[in-house]
């Protein structure tokens, strides 16, 4: 699939707003994937950490079946919230990802419309 950055944009834009809002919801409420403020019922939000420097491990995207695919791990996340419908939508993600790196391939050549000075 070849596009140009503006189909690529009104593409992105229709799964976003057609397919990914609406399917973002549990019991037909949307899911805030984070806190959107403080909940006043918390005593603190200090947490003393098990483990407190990082490694390279811990930046690595594992997923359940072993895999470092990225767009697996956001399926098997959004399942694991009960987000099953978002979580079908991770295929045409990928397909998009692909496409939209094909738009414009980086070149090494100096254009030859840019004046070039040593």
């Amino acid at each position: 699939m070849s596009w140009t950055e503006a189909e690529a944009t009104a593409h992105l834009r229709a799964l976003f707003l057609e397919q990914m809002l609406p399917a973002a919801t549990v019991g037909g409420k949307p899911q805030a994937c984070f806190p959107l403020g403080a909940d006043p019922a918390a005593p603190t939000y200090y947490i003393e950490r098990q483990k407190p420097s990082m490694n390279r491990e811990d930046f690595l995207v594992r997923t359940a079946a072993g895999g470092d695919d990225p767009i697996v791990a956001l399926g098997e996340l959004w399942s694991s919230q009960g987000l099953d419908r978002l979580a079908a939508l991770a295929p045409q993600l990928a397909a998009a990802a692909t496409a939209l790196r094909q738009i414009e391939k980086p070149a090494d050549d100096v254009s030859p419309f840019i004046y070039v000075m040593f």
